[in-house]
């Protein structure tokens, strides 16, 4: 019987060299080129696993890591590639990918600071000056400012601490004083939350400062669900390759006002590209942050710093995995420039596929906003034809060379694709590059006008 707790160096050796040739052949060499698995593929692995009663004795080791690598891995969709259009997916950096496998092996909980013991709770602050500085944002937001587990629970975090159906990214000013001034009169405190980055469009909600300026009149507290939006502040910075291919400062501007906000809220593991999970908060509140969160004095969770608080004073958990050195190796490794790079060339490469829509393919299809330049990295369209339309998104997917995400806009259903893979680039044909889409558009017209 194996022992489930011991593995020989060698058979550790053999493991590792047998992951390291399978992440080399997925991620660099020879990364897959259909995205979701052949149906009689994940029929296979469904029959033969993962087992819905545990087994008496030990698998080992040994034979565990066979199973994943033999067994499952084939019946998993490849959401890493460029083609993964569903969602808001990023792709993991190779040095965010690299560094994320130290954090497996350190297995931290980044929970309380120990200047004296390590130093993780310090890299983790100083990730979080370096991201305050690529988003231009104040670093007074530093210190009010954690890293979480995704958007969801950033968001929760801001509205702890403090639209119109036409266009849902936008602020109805006029009817949101009334709300701000009867709570005055019941004696409520509003919460504010606006969106910079919605969901099936990637629009940009009015003028922040507005916002700002009612918010503080009446006495609320301003958040803003940047998820996938603040990263749009990187474009400001020059990038020779795309200078003169977009108008960057008006892109620029859609962020614009963003650091009035009391709290904002960004995903790492979307446009940042780092691997999941990993949400970003910032907040110009520190003492908010801290009197919302802190922990009752347990005496396990005390610090031995007073230069960085705690992050299980400033969060929702107090069991983190070190998610800031994958953040710190994808800063360190792209700078300004590069990431400046990184955000607009996802912006053309949607546009690209959104010209390809409008200019080739406008016989089958259409795109629900089609002013171009007003497009973030989100293209929303629907088929002309209401049947394909119907089952357009399944079509497209079912074709295992790119992956969308079906939604509805106005009452019918509509596709997405979204652009967020460090990978895209702005090339015609090969491995990123749009010509895959435009094959796949096409082959689903033709085939359901046939």
């Amino acid at each position: 019987m194996p022992n489930p707790f011991s593995v020989s160096e060698a058979q550790f050796s053999d493991l590792l060299t047998q992951i390291h040739d399978t992440i080399t052949k997925y991620y660099i060499s020879n990364p897959p080129k259909e995205i979701r698995p052949s149906k009689d593929v994940l029929q296979t692995t469904i029959q033969a696993e993962p087992p819905t009663v545990l087994q008496k004795e030990p698998l080992g080791t040994y034979a565990t890591i066979q199973n994943l690598l033999n067994d499952l891995l084939p019946g998993i969709f490849v959401q890493s590639s460029p083609h993964f259009y569903g969602f808001v997916t990023g792709g993991a950096l190779p040095p965010a990918l690299l560094a994320d496998f130290l954090v497996t092996m350190l297995d931290l909980d980044v929970m309380v600071h120990l200047p004296k013991d390590s130093i993780h709770t310090t890299i983790e602050r100083h990730t979080i000056y370096l991201l305050c500085d690529l988003f231009q944002l104040p670093r007074s937001f530093a210190p009010g400012s954690t890293i979480t587990t995704g958007a969801t629970g950033s968001n929760i975090v801001g509205l702890a601490c403090g639209p119109s159906d036409a266009e849902p990214w936008n602020m109805d000013f006029e009817r949101l004083e009334s709300l701000l001034a009867k709570q005055q009169e019941d004696k409520i405190r509003y919460i504010v939350v606006g969106q910079l980055g919605e969901v099936n469009t990637g629009r940009f909600m009015n003028n922040v400062p507005r916002l700002r300026e009612l918010c503080t009149k009446y006495g609320a507290w301003l958040h803003v669900d940047a998820a996938f939006g603040l990263p749009v502040r990187c474009v400001s910075v020059y990038d020779e390759e795309t200078e003169g291919l977009a108008d960057w400062n008006r892109i620029y501007s859609w962020c614009s006002g963003v650091e009035l906000a009391d709290s904002i809220t960004s995903d790492g593991h979307k446009l940042v590209n780092v691997p999941y999970d990993a949400g970003l908060f910032f907040s110009r509140h520190p003492d908010v942050l801290q009197r919302v969160f802190e922990n009752p004095g347990a005496a396990y969770l005390a610090t031995s710093g007073v230069d960085i608080v705690a992050p299980c004073n400033v969060n929702i958990e107090n069991s983190r995995r070190f998610r800031a050195l994958p953040i710190y190796a994808a800063l360190k490794a792209l700078g300004k420039s590069g990431y400046s790079a990184l955000i607009r060339r996802l912006i053309l490469h949607a546009r690209m596929i959104a010209r390809i829509i409008k200019d080739e393919l406008y016989q089958y299809y259409e795109l629900i906003f089609p002013n171009i330049d007003d497009l973030f990295m989100v293209v929303l369209f629907k088929a002309k034809d209401d049947t394909l339309n119907e089952v357009l998104a399944e079509q497209i997917n079912a074709t295992r060379k790119i992956w969308v995400s079906g939604t509805s806009w106005g009452g019918s259903k509509a596709v997405r694709i979204a652009a967020a893979n460090w990978r895209v680039n702005l090339e015609e044909e090969g491995f990123g590059g749009v010509a895959i889409v435009r094959d796949v558009l096409k082959e689903v017209a033709s085939f359901n006008s046939s």
